[in-house]
């Protein structure tokens, strides 16, 4: 079964997602502020940086999200229990390596086919007890989200009946083995009156006797011990018992290997999409410490996108007091948007907090604004200028050459519906150049042929007039507020 907590219709496989998006946005030192474990906080912003294109992903997260942040214990019952599971599975894999290990001889191939078959079964009913314990906590805790109840009734559905118990029963089969024990076999023998197959039915332990002591040992009357039903191979036929061993329980650890494999294959990879949870656990957590308001936006295939007192949560992650930081309304409901205004009046602060929160809705996440409706998008992407050293080393473009062939590299790469945030381009040439090139590129991008909605913040002002009303134009006060301005 192809199950996963982050997609709805099963784990569709997560490529890398673009490191330089979730920089430009700074969502990497945001979360680092809460968020202090790298190897999680990479996986992450890995999902964050790849939107989903359908709103129910982003609900069925949402979901999860919402289960884990009203039963904490939930959360970190799972983590416990799938961390279990990972670590059994590696147990495992060095098992099976030495399963591999061929012995030329016959009694060394016995003692190793018996040491791997004490291995491998003791994994599997580690394995199976492991399941069962995850389908306790969840039936403990009774989530909600279609997601944990999905996991919860196909655990239930593997771990309780007859057959569940019937399977640990026989996963018992071996105990602690020694010379003494006695062994049941079945072996098919070819045309050739060879050894085809083994199959271990039974391993009997028998009962220690309690030998008398003293003047008692002296007169205890000798008696025969009982033989067995069966054959019993004598010292003679060693090579022979050792195969008929050796084999038989290498079958057994075949098949407790198959067993812990199946469970492995399926739930151990849940234990990675969890780390997603605890990075959105512990997000919601800080911003809700610092009484910042928090909404789930309404996710749409189409229309426009608002946003009521949003937050930019770079700021919110670095200031210990939150009433310092202002918010804005934002309506993009337009196609392209012009912001304009003085140095360090907030600009690139607006655009960071709308691209943070594109990125967060459609992972699930809810967002810091006091209300907000979202259009999914099919991509965000992110263009911003940077100081001469941050460009590739050895380069000898100048910044307006190398801005050009990203721009140029980033437009082959927008599908239709995707949103577009550019941030001071075009200010290392001349005034009037920058404006008309932007202005070009702005339009293709709004064109049939690539279809994109973007946000432009400039100092470029005349690029406001060259796009007239193709695009609403925005500016910065002094306050960090913006104002909408009349065409």
């Amino acid at each position: 079964m192809n199950f996963s907590l982050l997609y709805p219709n099963g784990d569709v496989g997560l490529s890398s997602g673009d490191e330089r998006l979730t920089a430009d946005l700074m969502l990497d030192k945001s979360f680092e502020c809460f968020f202090s474990d790298t190897k999680k906080l990479n996986y992450f912003l890995s999902v964050v940086a790849l939107p989903p294109a359908e709103p129910d992903s982003s609900l069925y997260r949402a979901e999860i999200l919402r289960d884990f942040c009203s039963c904490p214990n939930l959360l970190r019952g799972m983590l416990d229990a799938l961390r279990g599971l990972s670590a059994l599975r590696d147990e495992h894999n060095r098992s099976r390596f030495f399963s591999l290990v061929r012995s030329s001889d016959s009694e060394s191939a016995y003692l190793t086919g018996s040491g791997i078959a004490e291995v491998s079964l003791s994994t599997a009913r580690k394995t199976l007890d492991a399941l069962r314990g995850l389908g306790e906590l969840l039936g403990i805790y009774s989530p909600q989200s279609r997601g944990l109840t999905t996991l919860k009734r196909r655990v239930n559905m593997l771990t309780s009946g007859v057959d569940f118990n019937e399977l640990t029963e026989l996963l018992e089969l071996n105990g602690d083995m020694s010379a003494d024990d006695i062994f049941t076999l079945r072996a098919e023998l070819d045309d050739g009156a060879r050894v085809s197959s083994y199959e271990l039915m039974e391993i009997k332990h028998p009962a220690p006797v309690s030998e008398a002591a003293g003047i008692h040992k002296l007169f205890a009357k000798k008696s025969a011990p009982p033989m067995p039903s069966g054959i019993r191979v004598a010292d003679r036929f060693g090579v022979l018992r050792n195969e008929l061993l050796g084999g038989a329980l290498r079958e057994v650890a075949e098949l407790a290997y198959a067993i812990s494999k199946a469970i492995f294959d399926e739930f151990t990879p849940l234990s990675r999409e969890l780390y997603f949870y605890e990075a959105a656990f512990a997000y919601v957590g800080a911003m809700k410490a610092k009484k910042l308001p928090l909404c789930y936006p309404e996710l749409t295939k189409d229309g426009g996108s608002r946003l009521t007192e949003l937050y930019d949560l770079h700021l919110c992650a670095f200031y210990p007091a939150a009433d310092t930081i202002v918010p804005n309304d934002a309506d993009l409901s337009s196609s392209g948007i012009v912001i304009t205004g003085g140095n360090n009046t907030g600009k690139t602060v607006f655009l960071r907090s709308i691209g943070t929160a594109q990125l967060l809705a459609q992972a699930g996440l809810p967002v810091l604004a006091r209300e907000a409706s979202l259009r999914v998008r099919s991509g965000v992407y992110t263009l911003y200028a940077a100081a001469e050293k941050e460009f590739d080393a050895g380069n000898d473009a100048g910044r307006f050459e190398q801005e050009v062939r990203l721009l140029a590299a980033m437009t082959r790469e927008i599908k239709p519906g995707a949103l577009v945030l550019l941030n001071e381009l075009f200010q290392t040439t001349a005034y009037s150049e920058g404006a008309e090139g932007l202005y070009h590129i702005l339009c293709y991008l709004r064109s049939d042929a690539v279809g994109a909605d973007f946000v432009a913040v400039t100092h470029l002002t005349d690029l406001v007039a060259l796009l007239g009303e193709r695009a609403a134009h925005l500016r910065t006060l002094d306050g960090y507020k913006l104002q909408r301005v009349t065409p």
